[in-house]
């Protein structure tokens, strides 16, 4: 793909665990990457330097309406990677609700730049990275496999006690509300749901679209697998076709496959 063809994708949390590989593997595929991080310091030099990937400091919250638009302005798609901290500061302290006031702000700048260009086609992939916590309202196996006493009381406290919890569970709700009252064919969604987030290699994993175990019985899902698959999202129609307003769980090795769950074996570099 030559550099003049190529398509724009916007990644929020760039700086990442998660966000790294996702940049990473979207130039490899023949993506521009646009990245809004607060530390570019932080990003790899052959990712910083990259002559296809756009770096915007500054923290998405913090941009206003006008600058948000020109970012998501002639992007295919939006990812969100964005988490808290894993610190006293970055749990409990502000933004508590940083992955939602971020995928809301920047869905809806896409609905507004879609709107005030006039432009018609595909609608805009909007991706969020969020959680096996979090479940699917509208998924009856979700809701069967946290009926327990003993869930409802955990997740009671989780949304109580640790506002990262209560902001993945809210993210979700919010992108899904904004995408379904946009204008029609402005944006289009997708919340990947990963379990226990490890380091690793890409490898295969598997896909499944509702969950299979419970909160005291968790899996695991390399970082790499995760990009992977927020990848082929944005890059294979058919991929989309298929997930685009659900919330897929992504696994390395389940302890156990329904029926409805597809494999991936895929290749560890892309041309």
């Amino acid at each position: 793909m030559a550099s003049t063809e190529r398509k724009a994708v916007l990644v929020l949390g760039g700086t990442g665990n998660t966000g790294r590989p996702l940049a990473q593997q979207l130039l490899l595929r023949g993506f521009a990457v646009r990245m809004i991080v607060r530390s570019p310091q932080k990003l790899p030099p052959e990712l910083a330097t990259n002559p296809s990937a756009t770096i915007i400091e500054g923290a998405v919250l913090d941009l206003s309406d006008q600058e948000l638009e020109r970012h998501v302005a002639g992007c295919v798609a939006i990812v969100s990677c964005l988490g808290h901290v894993i610190s006293c500061a970055g749990m409990f302290g502000p933004p508590r609700r940083l992955v939602t006031q971020a995928i809301k702000r920047v869905t809806e700048a896409a609905i507004r730049a879609r709107v005030s260009s006039g432009e018609v086609g595909r609608p805009v992939k909007v991706i969020l990275m969020s959680t096996v916590g979090v479940s699917d309202p509208t998924s009856a196996q979700d809701r069967a496999v946290r009926n327990t006493c003993g869930q409802h009381c955990v997740f009671a406290c989780l949304r109580c006690c640790l506002p990262p919890h209560a902001d993945n569970e809210d993210a979700a709700v919010a992108l899904r509300g904004v995408a379904q009252v946009g204008p029609h064919g402005s944006v289009e969604w997708c919340a990947v749901r990963p379990d226990d987030l490890i380091s690793g290699d890409l490898s295969e994993y598997t896909i499944q679209p509702d969950l299979s175990t419970s909160l005291f019985d968790a899996d695991s899902t390399t970082r790499e697998n995760v990009a992977h698959f927020m990848c082929e999202l944005i890059e294979n129609d058919e991929c989309w076709g298929k997930w685009k307003g659900r919330m897929p769980v992504v696994l390395n090795r389940p302890k156990q496959v329904d029926s409805s769950a597809e494999s991936g074996n895929p290749p560890m570099s892309r041309s």
